[in-house]
């Protein structure tokens, strides 16, 4: 596959985990790299958590669940990433709510989706090199899909 086929695999991916409910900050199976590995094996590697109290952002791993370094590696390289991009997609749909990270979990959690899903998509048009107007496509795409769930959700909030 090569790296536009995976850019644009990965943003179906990810639109359909917004659509479908299964994007979620705080959850590494549902948090943008869960759903590009399909696992939360990766996390045994590497996560960014927010801490709710200070919003602090700090970097780890997930200890709660053990794997095997090859369910590690393997889950790793299925996703067609880098472990270092990864990272970098981890980080930009964590770190993207830090500052209101209680108010989105817990009060409008589709916007904090929506706040994620943007940053994650420019890191992947970073990665990929995707010219601006492929990046600015995708980009409407989400506006759109997030006018509509905002209409259906009614969420009142506006998208800065």
């Amino acid at each position: 596959m090569n790296r536009i086929e995976l850019y644009q695999k990965t943003v179906d991916t990810l639109f359909d985990a917004y659509n479908n409910g299964t994007l979620q900050h705080g959850n590494c199976l549902d948090c943008a790299v869960g759903n590009i590995c399909g696992s939360d094996a990766w996390s045994a590697r590497f996560v960014t958590m927010i801490d709710v109290k200070t919003c602090e952002i700090r970097r780890g791993v997930a200890s709660h669940r053990k794997f095997s370094q090859e369910e590690i590696e393997t889950c790793i390289s299925n996703s067609g990433y880098s472990e270092e991009e990864l990272k970098s997609i981890e980080y930009a749909f964590e770190a993207s709510i830090a500052e209101n990270y209680y108010e989105f979990i817990n009060y409008s959690p589709k916007r904090g989706q929506y706040i994620g899903l943007c940053a994650v998509l420019k890191v992947l048009s970073e990665i990929h090199e995707v010219d601006q107007t492929n990046h600015e496509e995708v980009s409407n795409k989400l506006n759109c899909i997030y006018e509509v769930k905002k209409g259906v959700l009614g969420e009142l909030v506006e998208v800065s």
